[in-house]
């Protein structure tokens, strides 16, 4: 690992504050506030007490028009493969199918 990216990961906060998170992307904290109430930012932020928390992993993800923390969850239950209903389950009354009599 490269002496930038040791330095880069022990300096980063592990989360933002909606003032540093405006910081970080150059724009006022009203625009952060505003994107955070529009549901824009759903996907990096966490409303921890009263106090936004926003994810940096996250954020940079949401920046390159990914979906952040969702795109994760989503691709993890992409990868699991999901049992497919069977004729035979409508007989057994698997998959709460009312079984015949």
């Amino acid at each position: 690992m490269t002496e930038e990216k040791q330095e880069a990961q022990t300096t980063e906060p592990f989360a933002f504050t909606i003032e540093e998170a405006a910081q970080a992307l150059k724009v006022s904290v009203r625009t952060v506030r505003d994107l955070l109430a529009a549901g824009e930012m759903d996907d990096c932020a966490r409303l921890v007490g009263r106090t936004w928390r926003i994810s940096p992993t996250h954020l940079r993800e949401w920046l390159r028009g990914g979906k952040g923390k969702q795109a994760e969850e989503e691709a993890e239950t992409e990868e699991k493969p999901q049992e497919k209903a069977r004729p035979s389950d409508a007989i057994t009354g698997r998959n709460n199918v009312i079984r015949r009599m």
